[in-house]
């Protein structure tokens, strides 16, 4: 299981623009090394750090609801509302965007 999510984790890294070099790094060293040394740590240290990611995570999902509302409820310049395009005859992906549908929907 950790090799999967490692593996995603690498393939997430290709997004932005590093160098091969900083990739290994940040991804392969760096991100696995920071997991094991938390879930070495104690109890304490394990729970401080999943409460702060709980809340993050909360908040993240608040501004994704937010800007979702947003986007599907205002028109801009008279034009037609920009997300209903997209959902009108359900979930479409943007061939510019993914490579198919079952990715745009992740």
């Amino acid at each position: 299981m950790f090799g999967v999510l490692l593996s995603a984790l690498i393939d997430l890294g290709m997004y932005w623009d590093w160098a091969r070099t900083w990739q290994f790094l940040t991804f392969c060293i760096a991100a696995p090394g920071i997991a094991l040394a938390i879930n070495l740590s104690s109890v304490r240290i394990y729970g401080l750090v999943e409460s702060i990611a709980r809340v993050v995570k909360l908040i993240l999902v608040l501004g994704a609801i937010i800007t979702m509302l947003v986007v599907n409820t205002r028109s801009l310049d008279g034009r037609p509302k920009n997300g209903l395009k997209y959902i009108s005859d359900g979930f479409k992906s943007d061939s510019r965007v993914t490579t198919s549908p079952f990715v745009a929907t992740l």
